[in-house]
């Protein structure tokens, strides 16, 4: 004996709305892990000790950037270098993000970037005219010789 259901556009919308609201709050319960807060300097000082930086001191500059709706190249670059350390500016379109600015010697910096206190990007690099730049990320040892 067979049976088959049959059901309305209405009713499968409906069924297939409810599946959806289920997986994608599981998704969010269960399947996301969100970054450590970071609201104190001992706090950014004990991260940035995690990636091998431990003699940074307090930043040296603290600025607020707005990061754009579209991506020029050079964002679309940066983003690239995001991606590689697990981040994504995309996610932060149009938004504004708190920029921490240690020194780590005389010619090198790292840039930590803040959403509501949690690490979202940054980088690591030389700021000079040929310099180069790191992704935020505990480096090779390869990338650490190259720091100088």
């Amino acid at each position: 004996m067979k049976v088959y259901l049959t059901c309305s556009r209405t009713m499968l919308s409906v069924f297939l709305s409810v599946v959806l609201a289920v997986l994608m709050l599981c998704s969010f319960t269960y399947g996301f892990e969100t970054a450590p807060k970071l609201t104190s300097e001992a706090q950014r000082q004990a991260f940035l000790e995690q990636l091998g930086f431990s003699s940074c001191g307090d930043p040296v500059f603290v600025d607020e950037i707005t990061v754009p709706w579209e991506f020029p190249a050079v964002y679309r670059r940066y983003n690239d270098l995001q991606l590689s350390a697990g981040y994504n500016l995309m996610n932060f379109r149009g938004q504004t993000l708190t920029q921490y600015t240690y020194a780590y010697s005389d010619t090198i910096y790292i840039h930590l970037l803040f959403s509501n206190g949690e690490v979202v990007g940054g980088d690591i690099c030389d700021p000079a005219l040929n310099g180069q730049m790191w992704p935020l990320r505990e480096l090779t040892d390869e990338e650490r010789n190259a720091l100088g």
